[in-house]
């Protein structure tokens, strides 16, 4: 292997980074590979593998990036507004996606710092237009919504294939 300097290093990480954030917002979580990814750079799988050891270490390449386009989204003046704007925004894509991968992430058996990290931030700024407890059950309403959101989407598709 020829020796890179800690400068080279980072200049590929942070473009390695930049390609999958943008996989991220244009394609989703699933579509960020290693094949992808060492296909685009023309490199191999083994190669990103040392920046990401393992599939979730895609993750930090979102660190910091996905917060501030998620909350643009959603209202905290009140429990009930919060709700509202969370219900309309799970018709954005990305949005969507954003929650499910919160969710996958929540389901996994431990949960990923960043992602607890993440909650904690919305429960933070919740917390400008009603006490904690109220952010913490508008949270828990606002993620059955979504459980159920994703689930008429994949009864919605089925439905459709069935009709063909």
């Amino acid at each position: 292997m020829a020796y890179i300097s800690p400068e080279q290093r980072q200049a590929k990480k942070e473009a390695f980074d930049t390609f999958i954030f943008e996989i991220f917002t244009t394609e989703g979580w699933d579509a960020i590979t290693y094949e992808r990814i060492s296909k685009h750079f023309k490199t191999t799988n083994s190669s990103i593998q040392r920046y990401y050891p393992h599939r979730r270490d895609f993750g930090r390449a979102l660190e910091g990036k996905v917060f501030p386009l998620v909350v643009v989204h959603l209202s905290f003046e009140s429990k009930k507004a919060f709700i509202d704007s969370w219900v309309t925004a799970m018709d954005d894509q990305f949005f969507s996606m954003v929650v499910r991968m919160l969710i996958e992430n929540a389901l996994v058996p431990s949960t990923n710092e960043k992602t607890k990290g993440g909650a904690q931030r919305l429960v933070g700024a919740m917390m400008q237009g009603m006490t904690q407890q109220e952010a913490i059950e508008a949270i828990e309403v606002a993620l059955g919504k979504s459980v159920f959101y994703h689930m008429n989407q994949s009864f919605t598709r089925i439905s459709e294939n069935n009709q063909k």
